[in-house]
């Protein structure tokens, strides 16, 4: 059982959110049990969203039950866009106790509702590009900033093809081309590896890339062991960067032959923390 409560104007950007990370395919599902009367206008509003980040003007969708005129799919498939919405049919069906769904497949974005949890309705979902790493959860808005609405879930689940600090290794994207600024090169494919570790003289990773005309993005997340200060090294040919926590270690994105580089950090033992090597 959850006990979320958010203030704000409405969902979208004004609104309390409890949230995982997680990359991939991902579906998000609750019972919100209850809300509270907490406006006039009954749009007060509990759910589960899935958005690209905690950016407040990022691309999200989010299905929700509102006190007085029922399920309600909301979502922004531009950031910084308008947030577009969509009634349950009829209108205004749907009030708490009530499950609500959303799954992310690639770029569909598709929301559901049920009376038991076993049942699914579907509403007409969306076609939202989002980055593989997004964040999935909770959503409470009372429509009335200052004032405070506490909604009730139970039955929660979120779920990722790949969970923060998962156990399964790093996403990796592959480009076509070598410009430090990646919106340049042309994405061509990605997959899950292990670990790092690869030497692939003057060929390539994958047959749609060029022999050594090529750049890498991995990702995932890293658990330390014990709270103390770590080091992190590269060992690349030619430009590198590596970001642990949000923090850049590494940063020599120039032509060289192989080198070892290093930058060291604090981390907490036992708390997962995002990593980010380009090559």
């Amino acid at each position: 059982t959850f006990y979320v409560t958010g203030s704000g104007t409405d969902i979208g950007d004004a609104f309390h959110f409890a949230f995982k990370r997680g990359a991939g395919n991902a579906t998000v599902s609750a019972r919100v049990e209850s809300l509270e009367n907490t406006s006039v206008t009954g749009w007060e509003k509990a759910g589960v969203m899935i958005r690209e980040s905690e950016k407040s003007n990022s691309k999200f969708a989010a299905v929700v039950v509102t006190r007085m005129h029922g399920v309600v799919f909301l979502w922004r498939s531009v950031n910084g866009g308008h947030v577009s919405y969509r009634l349950s049919r009829p209108p205004g069906y749907g009030s708490a106790p009530i499950y609500v769904k959303l799954t992310r497949r690639g770029k569909s974005l598709d929301p559901f509702y049920s009376s038991d949890g076993t049942t699914w309705f579907s509403m007409t979902g969306a076609i939202i590009p989002m980055t593989t790493d997004i964040v999935s959860g909770l959503c409470v808005t009372s429509v009335t900033d200052g004032t405070l609405n506490t909604a009730k879930f139970t039955n929660v689940a979120n779920t990722f093809d790949r969970t923060e600090g998962g156990p399964n290794g790093l996403l990796a994207y592959y480009y076509k081309g070598i410009d430090a600024d990646f919106s340049r090169n042309y994405f061509r494919t990605e997959r899950l590896v292990p670990n790092v570790d690869f030497d692939w003289g003057t060929g390539q990773p994958d047959p749609l890339l060029g022999p050594d005309s090529f750049s890498v993005i991995w990702k995932g997340y890293v658990t330390p062991a014990i709270t103390r200060r770590y080091t992190f090294h590269t060992l690349t040919d030619d430009g590198v960067r590596l970001w642990v926590n949000g923090q850049l270690l590494v940063d020599y994105w120039i032509y060289q032959r192989s080198l070892d580089h290093s930058g060291a950090i604090d981390l907490t033992g036992g708390v997962p923390v995002p990593i980010e090597m380009r090559m």
